[in-house]
């Protein structure tokens, strides 16, 4: 039910239906279907933005190999995740502080998901706890590298906001030729 007037500025969303459709449409060759494609992307940037996401896409990737078919735990892992993303890319975080706390957390839930996979493993031949072992490995130096990448770019922030703020303090007529 529509508890206020609809806003007439914004150009009407498209479906997902239409979009689908559309994209099938130029998979086969038809032209006019993607020019209409793009000129909708190019008019609903929340679109592209959120399909075009290939992060998110590999978290919900993770998520789907986590929790299976349980709709509570997807949901619930969903959220953390946002937390996480959130909690680590801080108050207004730049592009790139965005991106290195994504990686963060996905590299963070990868890891869980390999414990977790380590730890149930069982009765299996040596091959297969081998080949765990070492994806945990690796997804642990993969996490670590992620971290400290963080770390790196909110160093580099921080440098290059004392900088501007020095800049900033410096009286113009100090620099004045004579």
């Amino acid at each position: 039910m529509r508890t206020s007037a609809p806003d007439t500025d914004k150009p009407e969303q498209p479906s997902i239906e239409a979009l689908q459709r559309l994209s099938h449409q130029a998979n086969r060759g038809d032209l006019g279907a993607l020019r209409q494609l793009r000129e909708t992307l190019d008019q609903s940037p929340a679109i592209w933005r959120t399909i075009g996401d290939l992060g998110l896409a590999a978290e919900n990737a993770i998520v789907r190999l986590a929790m299976g078919k349980d709709p509570l735990g997807a949901e619930s892992l969903v959220r953390k995740l946002e937390e996480l993303r959130s909690e680590l890319a801080g108050t207004a975080p730049t592009s790139v502080e965005q991106l290195a706390a994504q990686r963060v957390v996905l590299c963070w839930a990868i890891v869980a998901f390999t414990d977790a996979e380590v730890v149930s493993l069982g009765n299996v031949p040596p091959g297969v706890v081998s080949c765990w072992l070492k994806r945990q490995r690796e997804a642990g130096r993969q996490y670590e590298r992620a971290t400290m990448a963080l770390m790196r770019v909110r160093r580099m922030t921080r440098a290059s906001d004392r900088a501007k703020e020095r800049l900033a303090r410096i009286k113009p007529s100090a620099y004045a030729a004579p």
